[in-house]
């Protein structure tokens, strides 16, 4: 660090070594610049010609170094350094490049090309730069010319070792010391910078020339100083708002401004500082530091090191600029740079006149390029085709009229084409364009203005409802640009099951719709209509899943004819359904207790006739009628029948008679043999006469055993079996005895036979029934829980509940171990349904029941960031500045778990140390906005913006950052953000 007291008394010490030597107007100007990629580039020279304009300098040459790091010159370039020189009216100031290898095609058109296509024709092409050096400082007069660069400095390092030749005696370093007044560098940081870009951009010959520039051996006593500008003298001082509304629209400088930085816009004034100093070094705003010395890096930094303070003054010649009034010297010199940036020379050349309108051509649409056609010309009464075009964009009211230039963002809406924005709806669109030639312009001339420009949609409208009929639908609205002075219409489509053929709903026009049995069989979707001053646009909604269809409705339920009776025929008569046709209708026998209830399926009984059997005697029977309509069953149950009767008792044998026929003694009924099971016997003894007939029933005499009497004697006796069932009664009779004789001897007392007591039949126990399936709850996202909610059983009641859940991907199948009430969502879930199976059993049997399918399953945040993060972020050896601008983009891939959407979108965000607010603003560098149908991995292209591409062209890295969002369907948004730097 030097004292301010020192650095005040250099710069009193200096005042004859700079200011004194360069105060002479008009001053004898070589501009050096790297015109090419830089708006600045261009400002330079318009200030070196406005200082001519003004008789303060005499512009002898414009010397044009090559791009860092080429051997080629673009042809544009020196031809927009033509361009300028014609439009000042120095059509013959030479101008030279560092090679001789020019190409046409070139880095920035946006800059060069516009102000190249207003040099006058023919051109021949430059001569070497060193050429012209010492061409002009030849015939220069002694220590007269002041050189300012604003690019690397390869072409004075080249001056300063270049050798005599036929040009001049004198070596390239003797040509300095004899002819240069003062060489002005914009270059560095003072008192030190770590790398700065000209510098950078050839470091060995700013080594050469700052250790070689002559400080004997000169034409005056003090040799030619050498001041350098730093960086941060044209980085505080900003110039080039008014270009636009002072400069012409035929005026070179004005067509590169506009394509650099847009119109009324400024921008840094790194190149032209030199220039100013070199003209007016005795401007108060400046304050020189030296002398000194200026050491340069290989990486382009410098250190500046003042003299010792025993140095005799004016030994050394090399200074650095800075400040005189800190505070108001930016200001000062920014004004100053705005005037002669404006100073536009008078015209020179005559107009061309239209002679068929321009029009446009692309769809007035938010996001679609609107293009302008030039329209056809003539100059002086003959067909022309204009050197160049100016285009400015007007929005106007709906009929076309009331037309104001739209701004278009930093850039303007001033080139052929022209993206309408949200800005636009309900607006039309027109171009205004003026055709130039080197030296006039013509009047503005529009094309007819577009149809108006609609809303756009930057969501579309979903649907949430059960499809299912009877239920219904409701329309969510989409999300439209602008969101003021826009009608929204909804109208409902039916489409066949994938999605396609859709086909308008009749008066289905309400954001709710009610399905309807038309609808089974199809999925839904809603069109919504956005309308704004006339100009409509239709998005859809993504389609329902396949409506299901409510099950048939019994309108009357199926009735049974026939006897309910062992070996009799039962008849199903169908009940009545609605609707009517297209039902499949099947039949299930079931056997019932006496009430009707506790009811079991008859196995393989689904026959419209049901025989009775055995087995149903004492239940009753009944039919269930299931009706199934496309895929959705309903049933209905008959009345039972009455309870089923067994067939009567059917003899086989008969019963005997056991016993003497004397009277006193006992017999005894040996039971007869049964068909048709018996649960009743009844017993009749009966008097016959002696031939075994005219039998009658002995009164009283009903038990299996009868004691013969006196009043028997002379007569047969028989006994009559009485069988009976629920069926009935049959009776058989025994053979006669023998004719009943008297006898003294009591007849012994018969040992009863004991009766069969009748077992009583338990009913038939009976498995559960399902009467409502389970529903899975919870939030269907791999690592949440879900849970099967309670059933509920009919029938028997279950003595056991298991469970299984199964993934479906798109087949079912169990998860091994997923055997609880609750599941724990695993990753292997990801894009699949689950399902539960229930299974209830008790001694009866089991019975089975299946949930609806729960999903799809969406991945957790965690999953979903660092699937954005690998798809938002360059990779690769595409992932370059150079990379992206040859495709104009960045294409990645992105693995959509589930179906949705996707947006990407790259910011800048320049730095605001030192800037005033507007460079806070963030510039969208590219985007990419997908809707994704189904999961599964989708490429994606990231498309760059007019202004992302200029960025990337300016700048040799640059950081960014990385915004990204995915909604999946049916679930919320998850986003990142992350920061990546890009190289060339």
């Amino acid at each position: 660090m030097v004292a301010l007291s020192t650095a005040l008394t250099c710069l009193a010490a200096l005042a004859p070594g700079i200011a004194d030597a360069v105060r002479a107007s008009p001053a004898p100007l070589i501009v050096d610049t790297d015109l090419s990629d830089n708006a600045d580039d261009v400002g330079m020279l318009a200030t070196a010609f406005a200082f001519q304009q003004q008789g303060q300098a005499t512009v002898l040459a414009v010397i044009l170094d090559s791009e860092p790091g080429t051997s080629t010159v673009q042809t544009n370039s020196w031809k927009c350094i033509a361009a300028i020189d014609d439009y000042y009216g120095a059509p013959s100031v030479p101008i030279g490049t560092q090679v001789q290898d020019y190409v046409s095609d070139d880095d920035t058109p946006d800059l060069v090309g516009p102000c190249a296509q207003l040099a006058p024709a023919p051109l021949a092409a430059p001569d070497k730069a060193l050429n012209v050096y010492r061409r002009v400082l030849a015939a220069a007069a002694n220590d007269s010319v002041v050189i300012a660069t604003g690019g690397s400095l390869g072409n004075i390092a080249d001056l300063l070792r270049s050798p005599a030749d036929s040009i001049s005696p004198l070596t390239g370093v003797q040509l300095v010391a004899q002819k240069v007044k003062m060489l002005v560098v914009m270059g560095g940081g003072y008192p030190s910078r770590a790398s700065e870009t000209n510098l950078a951009a050839d470091p060995m010959s700013a080594q050469f020339v700052s250790s070689n520039w002559p400080t004997t051996g000169c034409a005056s006593s003090t040799c030619p100083p050498l001041v350098w500008s730093g960086y941060e003298i044209g980085d505080v001082v900003d110039s080039g708002q008014t270009i636009s509304s002072d400069q012409p629209h035929y005026s070179p400088v004005r067509a590169a401004y506009e394509a650099f930085v847009g119109p009324n816009n400024w921008i840094p004034s790194y190149d032209l500082t030199p220039v100013y100093y070199a003209v007016r070094p005795t401007d108060p705003v400046w304050a020189e530091i030296g002398p000194g010395t200026n050491a340069i890096d290989t990486n382009g930094g410098n250190v500046f090191t003042l003299d010792a303070a025993t140095t005799p003054v004016g030994a050394g010649n090399q200074f650095y600029l800075t400040w005189s009034q800190s505070s108001s010297g930016p200001s000062t010199l920014a004004a100053s740079l705005e005037g002669l940036l404006d100073d536009a020379p008078p015209p020179t050349g005559t107009a061309p006149a239209n002679t068929a309108s321009p029009t446009i051509t692309g769809s007035a649409v938010q996001g679609d390029t609107l293009t302008a056609s030039t329209g056809s010309w003539t100059l002086n009464g003959m067909p022309f085709t204009p050197a160049s075009f100016a285009y400015q964009w007007e929005q106007c009211d709906p009929t076309g009229h009331n037309c104001s230039p739209i701004n278009g963002g930093k850039w303007g809406a001033i080139s052929a084409t022209y993206v309408p924005t949200a800005a636009d709806a309900g607006s039309t669109v027109r171009a205004e364009v003026w055709a130039n030639v080197p030296g006039a312009s013509s009047s503005p001339t529009p094309t007819p203005p577009t149809t108006v420009v609609p809303a756009v949609n930057d969501y579309p409208p979903g649907i949430s409802g059960t499809a299912a009929e009877g239920e219904t639908l409701t329309a969510t609205q989409g999300t439209w640009e602008p969101t003021a002075g826009v009608t929204i219409a909804d109208r409902w489509q039916r489409c066949d099951s994938s999605g396609l053929s859709c086909t308008d709903i009749d008066g289905a026009t309400s954001d709710t719709y009610l399905l309807t049995w038309a609808d089974a069989g199809h999925t839904i979707r809603v069109c919504q209509t956005a309308t704004i001053n006339g100009a409509a646009a239709t998005v859809s909604s993504v389609q329902t899943a396949v409506v299901q269809p409510l099950p048939p409705t019994n309108v009357g339920p199926p009735t049974i004819s026939g006897a309910a009776q062992q070996g009799s025929s039962l008849t199903a008569t169908p009940g009545s359904w609605s609707p009517p046709n297209g039902l499949t209708v099947t039949a299930q026998w079931q056997l019932c207790d006496r009430s009707g209830a506790s009811c079991t399926t008859i196995a393989g009984a689904t026959a419209d006739t049901y025989v009775v059997t055995l087995a149903d005697a004492g239940d009753t029977i009944r039919v269930l009628e299931t009706a199934t309509f496309d895929g959705a069953a309903n049933a209905a149950m008959s009345a039972q029948t009455s309870v089923v009767l067994p067939l009567p008792p059917a003899n086989v044998t008969p019963p005997t008679i056991s016993g003497l026929a004397l009277a006193g003694e006992t017999l005894s009924e040996i039971s007869a043999n049964w068909a048709n099971d018996p649960t009743e016997r009844g017993y009749q003894w009966l008097q016959c006469d002696s031939a075994g007939m005219s039998c009658s029933g002995i009164p009283g005499a009903t038990s299996p055993t009868y004691k013969l009497t006196g009043n028997d004697i002379g007569h047969t006796i028989a006994v009559q079996e009485t069988a009976s069932n629920a069926g009935g009664s049959t009776a058989a009779t025994s053979s006669t005895t023998g004719v009943v004789a008297a006898t003294s001897t009591p007849a012994p007392t018969p040992t009863p036979t004991p009766t069969e007591p009748v077992a009583t039949v338990p009913p038939a126990p009976t498995k559960p029934s399902s009467a409502r399936p389970p529903v899975i709850a919870g939030r269907a996202i791999v690592g949440q829980t879900v849970r099967a909610s309670a059933t509920t059983w009919s029938g028997g009641p279950p003595t056991s509940e298991t469970f299984q859940w199964l993934r479906c991907k798109p087949r079912c199948a169990p998860i091994p171990g997923a055997t609880k009430d609750s599941y724990r969502v695993r990753a292997a879930d990801q894009g699949a349904m689950l399902k539960l199976v229930l299974t209830a059993a008790n001694n009866a049997g089991s019975t089975q029941t299946t949930s609806s399918e729960f999903g799809p399953i969406a991945p957790n945040q965690v999953t979903i960031r660092a699937l954005l993060a690998r798809a938002s972020v360059p990779r690769g050896g595409s992932a370059t500045i150079g990379g992206l601008l040859r495709s104009g983009g960045y294409r990645t891939t992105f693995d959509a778990p589930l179906g949705g959407r996707l947006v990407v979108s790259w910011y800048y965000r320049p730095n605001q140390t030192g800037r005033q607010s507007k460079h806070a603003k963030r510039v969208l560098v590219a985007w990419a906005t997908v809707a994704l149908k189904r999961a599964g991995m989708v490429r994606i292209k990231l498309t760059l913006s007019a202004a992302g591409q200029t960025l990337l062209k300016r700048t040799h890295s640059v950081t960014l950052t990385a915004m990204s969002s995915y909604t999946p369907t049916g679930h919320g948004t998850t986003g990142v953000s992350q920061r990546f730097s890009l190289e060339h």
